[in-house]
């Protein structure tokens, strides 16, 4: 029997597979990341619960868990490929045959991941453009597919409402990482900061 990696590179050309993007792995996927994929595989493969944080964290790549869920294995597959798994670990996760896999994702850049991971991370359309292959107007595109909305240029961030602001003390308060407040109320870890340096 074939190694996995080995069918899929008999499946997926080497052009096109995702470990020989433009090397931003190691700056998108973050130990955070590495976790809400473990989550979501033991939830896909043994029915375990996502939990809130890891579910907003999805939601900041553009899947929302209950819709995901309700997908199809072909859309799932479509999903997983749009976030980074590889062909055969698909397969492996939804117990899919891995050529089927692959006609699935077969029109999607293996690529795109890279958009929604630096997005997720905080970075604008002129950053991912000048990070990732693609060009701005497909950047748009791909993060209003997913109903993202694209990041303003750093030291340009959208101002919090005084009800995020209150979530974000309401949350430092019980003690909360200064990073978890960020990816839960979707403010930025300099915002974070601020509130919490003036309310001290």
């Amino acid at each position: 029997m074939q190694h996995p990696e080995a069918v899929t590179q008999a499946i997926w050309p080497r052009r096109w597979h995702p470990s020989s993007g433009v090397g931003l792995v190691s700056a998108f996927l973050t130990s955070d990341w590495h976790r809400v994929r473990e989550a979501l595989e033991d939830c896909l493969i043994h029915g375990d619960t996502v939990s809130e944080l890891d579910q907003n964290e999805l939601a900041r790549h553009g899947l929302r868990l209950g819709d995901f869920l309700d997908l199809p294995d072909k859309g799932q597959a479509r999903e997983l490929f749009l976030l980074g798994w590889m062909p055969f670990e698909i397969a492996l996760i939804l117990d899919m045959d891995e050529p089927l896999v692959a006609e699935s994702v077969a029109r999607i850049s293996p690529s795109t991941w890279q958009i929604l991971h630096g997005h997720a991370q905080g970075l604008s359309v002129k950053q991912l453009h000048a990070s990732t292959p693609f060009t701005r107007t497909w950047i748009y595109k791909v993060l209003a597919s997913r109903g993202l909305t694209p990041n303003v240029q750093p030291g340009r961030a959208s101002e919090l409402s005084a009800r995020k602001k209150e979530e974000v003390l309401r949350r430092w308060r019980i003690g909360e990482p200064l990073v978890a407040i960020a990816t839960q109320t979707g403010a930025t870890i300099h915002q974070v900061n601020y509130i919490v340096r003036k309310n001290r």
